[in-house]
């Protein structure tokens, strides 16, 4: 089962400052320098609700999302549906998945590769990527950086949304694992409405903070070649020990 598997049905309220099309253009920048040629079909994994599918879309190109998420999937295909988009959202696994297609570009934003907790998650997710891609293709995904998480720990966050009549209390409490280079995230959401809970949702997200070198390690294990590692929409500046988001761009070897 999906971590979202309850978080789903909040998932666009509680990320509704998103900037999608500031991302998306900082990617497909990413792509014009780092690409053999143009880029004109995308697969994105872990779509979610399908923000950054449904912009590429937008702009004509030839986009799929790809989700273990089936909640995830059905926000993503009422937005298609609402925006009269024809894109794919098909559920998958990064680590396993096989669409029998190659593609020009594959993306995993919002920290895809980070709920990649063991090693061996890793390698397989990277040899499912390269699978579709022709030599030359990229694979862009933002992860949290091992110096930023270590330099910075994450803290106890609580925020206020409002859906309706009906307030929603976040209160995201993290429990770090150095030895491991895992924080497990623990969201617990209550859904109050006339000063009573309506509802309670308790999720646990683990998720992997990520070093420069052990990215470029699995990239050569698994055909691809780093070619970028900067801070999450940076376009020039090299990675600081205080950057919590990290872009990588590999490259299809």
């Amino acid at each position: 089962m999906s971590v979202f598997e309850n978080y789903a049905d909040l998932y666009d309220l509680f990320y509704s400052d998103k900037d999608y099309r500031a991302e998306c253009d900082y990617v497909i920048d990413l792509t014009e320098k780092y690409s053999k040629g143009p880029v004109r079909s995308i697969l994105d994994i872990g779509c979610g609700t399908g923000g950054h599918a449904l912009t590429w879309a937008q702009d004509g190109l030839q986009v799929m999302g790809l989700d273990r998420s089936i909640k995830m999937l059905i926000h993503a295909r009422k937005k298609a549906e609402e925006m009269k988009i024809s894109l794919p959202f098909v559920e998958g696994d990064i680590r396993d998945f096989d669409l029998g297609k190659k593609f020009d570009a594959v993306t995993a934003m919002f920290a895809v590769m980070s709920y990649q907790t063991y090693t061996e998650d890793i390698l397989s997710s990277l040899r499912s990527v390269r699978r579709h891609l022709e030599p030359g293709g990229l694979f862009l995904f933002d992860a949290w950086s091992g110096p930023g998480v270590l330099s910075n720990p994450p803290r106890e966050r609580v925020s206020s949304f409002w859906k309706e009549n009906t307030e929603i209390l976040r209160t995201v409490q993290p429990e770090h694992d150095v030895n491991r280079h895992i924080v497990e995230v623990h969201y617990d959401i209550l859904c109050i409405k006339d000063d009573k809970i309506v509802q309670r949702i308790k999720e646990i997200h683990p998720m992997r903070y990520l070093f420069h070198r052990e990215v470029a390690d699995y990239a050569e294990e698994t055909g691809f070649e780093m070619v970028a590692c900067k801070p999450f929409m940076k376009q020039e500046e090299t990675l600081r020990v205080n950057d919590w988001n990290v872009m990588f761009v590999l490259k299809a070897v």
